[in-house]
């Protein structure tokens, strides 16, 4: 099964402190589709949430764990991921399926709060130029969410 399947990856790869897989997304009509999830530099922090933490696995060998940091509600894993990839730990990937995600939990109920817990997270982690990079792609993803927003009461509203 995947998860044995996962701590023998863990196991061959010790040197890795993230070790993180594909995830399928399951979307409305029941469709699945692969999300090939990948970190390779700091910009893949800035520009979406590089992974998810249903498919990541965190070793902690220290005494020196990080948690996650409560004041984000929606992208507490995406702070995580970025203070364990400042801290220059190695994440590798894991090239299996390991979770479902569905549409309708709270990243995707709570969109905007998503994005202002990413604009934070993106301030904290980068220098003033970094984030003026990122307001467009914060106004693109803003703006979006509203959409959605707006798509889904019209679908709630004829029914």
């Amino acid at each position: 099964d995947v998860l044995s399947d996962a701590a023998a990856f863990c196991n061959a790869n010790s040197d890795a402190s993230v070790v993180y897989g594909n995830m399928l997304v399951q979307n409305r009509d029941g469709k699945l589709s692969r999300i090939q999830q990948r970190i390779s530099s700091q910009f893949d922090f800035w520009f979406k949430v590089p992974l998810c933490h249903q498919s990541a696995f965190i070793k902690f060998q220290d005494s020196n764990v990080l948690f996650y940091d409560l004041r984000y509600k929606i992208c507490a894993d995406y702070d995580l991921f970025w203070r364990l990839w400042d801290q220059g730990k190695t994440f590798k990937k894991f090239n299996k399926d390991v979770g479902v995600y569905q549409w309708g939990g709270a990243s995707h109920r709570k969109l905007i709060q998503l994005q202002l817990d990413r604009a934070c997270i993106v301030y904290q982690h980068t220098n003033a130029i970094g984030f003026c990079v990122f307001i467009p792609v914060l106004a693109f993803q803003v703006f979006k969410s509203f959409a959605i927003k707006i798509r889904d009461m019209k679908r709630k509203g004829s029914r």
